[in-house]
């Protein structure tokens, strides 16, 4: 039988092996959590993403460390695990028993997608409205969604309130047409995303907060961007066919974004 190494966890002080009932703890644990992709050009806006964790509810419980100390605990968490050289899933969580930090392999979608695109289905949004904005550690209805989405041969789910776009289960949504981009508003119903914000930063083309009505026309570029995923333009959503243009704002964004970039 091939030998497998322990998996470990830190939490608190400590690490731990991922066989002790410590992490059944965590996991079950309420609180907030950050998820933040590890790959080839390192931790993607880990001080972005502690500040959003800082910002959450259970952040009382938060010691206050650097980004470079978290950075030095996941970076010997990931040696200690065997991980180097692979794309990962890195998640911080705050509970109220503590907070701890996990590593794991990460099983990136084909880099031919980047490309080509994927494919959305469309539920309704599970939370309450204005109850979206925060990370909590229980998301069982968002799993169950993402799942179906995935066993169904889709990539995400696009989540709708009222009749209009908020967000994916694991991604944001943003939109390219005439020459501006547009994404839902940022009131509470839907998470703020942390690479959402970091694409803004770099288009050129006026950014435009406002109600998107369920169904997107379909003459209109969708993308949607996530801290795993990167940035990925949709090809199809429930059937409808959605246009790629590799000359727009947002496509020539996708190399900077992705899990596969050095």
């Amino acid at each position: 039988m091939k030998q497998t190494h322990d998996s470990f966890f830190f939490f608190n002080d400590k690490f731990y092996s991922s066989q002790d009932k410590l992490l059944q703890t965590l996991l079950t644990s309420e609180g907030v959590f950050e998820t933040i992709r590890y790959s080839k050009s390192g931790l993607a806006f880990l001080q972005e993403h502690l500040a959003r964790l800082f910002a959450g509810e259970s952040a009382k419980t938060i010691p206050s460390t650097s980004a470079l100390d978290y950075q030095k605990i996941i970076l010997q968490l990931i040696k200690k695990n065997k991980l180097q050289n692979q794309i990962l899933r890195v998640r911080i969580r705050s509970t109220r028993v503590g907070l701890g930090i996990s590593a794991e392999k990460y099983e990136a979608l084909p880099e031919s997608m980047y490309h080509s695109g994927i494919s959305l289905c469309v539920a309704e949004h599970p939370l309450k409205k204005g109850d979206a904005w925060i990370k909590h550690n229980r998301r069982d209805a968002y799993n169950t969604l993402y799942t179906n989405a995935l066993q169904n041969d889709f990539d995400e789910c696009l989540l709708l309130q009222d009749g209009f776009v908020q967000e994916c289960c694991t991604s944001n949504i943003l939109l390219c047409k005439n020459e501006k981009v547009i994404l839902p508003p940022r009131d509470g119903k839907r998470l703020v995303g942390i690479t959402e914000q970091q694409i803004l930063k770099h288009i050129e083309l006026p950014i435009v907060e406002e109600k998107i009505k369920w169904p997107i026309p379909n003459n209109v570029e969708v993308f949607i961007s996530g801290s795993l995923k990167g940035l990925l333009p949709v090809k199809e959503i429930t059937g409808e066919k959605y246009p790629i243009q590799k000359k727009s704002a947002l496509y020539k964004l996708i190399p900077l974004f992705s899990p596969y970039s050095s």
